[in-house]
């Protein structure tokens, strides 16, 4: 689905339309080694490598954060009915990456932020004139303060976060 088509269907699903919604279909259970994931995060296919980055053909990408301390990509079929692990790995996290955000409003396919503990990595994916690459390159990581980061969000630029204190940043 394209961006329009995407913004289309969640705007009949969350309606309460279920007649003009499609339905959830299922795919098959994947087990991922270094697992069990704690937090998903789609790949749409804009800057940095394009269509290559969603998949293309059908194919819908993901991030996984993962109990190991890593975040791994994954990717569906083209029916969107089996689920394969792509090689590489984003590593170096403090715990289990409990979250995963992406802020595409440069246009250039965005930053990637995943967290763990209270650490905040910042990721980018390759230039446009680049190869594309199924991984973001790892930029810099912030300490963000004492105790766990729960959840990243980006938006325009800002990154906003809530923390196990309490506190929305």
């Amino acid at each position: 689905m394209g961006d329009s088509e995407t913004q289309a269907f969640e705007r009949r699903r969350w309606s309460g339309d279920t007649e003009a919604a499609e339905p959830l279909r299922h795919i098959h259970a994947q087990t991922i080694s270094g697992g069990p994931a704690f937090s998903l995060l789609p790949l749409l296919g804009s800057g940095g490598g394009g269509e290559d980055r969603a998949g293309g053909q059908g194919k819908a990408r993901f991030l996984a954060g993962l109990h190991n301390r890593t975040a791994v990509a994954l990717e569906t079929d083209p029916d969107g009915t089996a689920l394969r692990l792509l090689p590489g790995a984003l590593p170096g996290h403090t715990g289990w990456v409990r979250t995963l955000a992406c802020d595409d409003s440069d246009g250039r396919g965005g930053d990637v932020y995943s967290a763990a503990c209270n650490f905040l990595r910042v990721w980018r994916w390759p230039a446009k004139e680049e190869e594309a690459s199924v991984l973001p390159e790892h930029l810099h990581d912030v300490r963000m303060f004492t105790g766990d980061l729960l959840q990243v969000r980006a938006y325009e630029g800002a990154v906003y976060t809530s923390g196990a204190d309490g506190a929305l940043r």
